[in-house]
């Protein structure tokens, strides 16, 4: 069985409700959750039909796959998740760092400038001394 569009979702919810005399949107929520029962005023019913396996597996809600978009989320989530963890260890070693005397936006700098090519940082350190030197800001050291 191929991909359900909308209108066929809908086609089929309805046809699943009919069978078993429930409410449609009823066997809408429980196609878009992927599940294989429905539980309506207390009572179970076992939604069998083969192709309500396959059709939930497939249901397209407004034009989108509701599975594969709940599982890029979730995905995305899990990643944002460990995304804040490693930000709060960053946070905690750059004050360790502070607390030993080292300067952290200087620190942040050399972690930016790491991550260029050579030709890259080269051309960006040259331009810096080339806009620098263009509005009076040359370093004078006193020997």
């Amino acid at each position: 069985m191929g991909k359900l569009d909308e209108a066929q979702s809908a086609q089929f919810a309805d046809k699943v409700a009919r069978k078993y005399g429930l409410p449609k949107g009823d066997v809408i929520k429980a196609m878009v959750a992927g599940n294989t029962s429905i539980t309506v005023r207390g009572q179970t019913f076992v939604l069998d039909d083969n192709q309500l396996a396959q059709a939930a597996q497939r249901v397209v809600a407004g034009g989108v796959e509701v599975p594969k978009l709940k599982s890029y989320i979730e995905r995305i989530e899990r990643l944002e998740e460990e995304k804040a963890g490693i930000g709060a260890d960053i946070r905690d070693i750059m004050a360790e760092a502070k607390s030993n005397g080292f300067d952290t936006k200087t620190m942040r700098a050399v972690l930016k400038l790491r991550k260029l090519k050579a030709a890259e940082r080269t051309e960006q350190e040259y331009l810096l001394e080339l806009y620098k030197n263009a509005l009076g800001m040359q370093l004078e050291l006193e020997v």
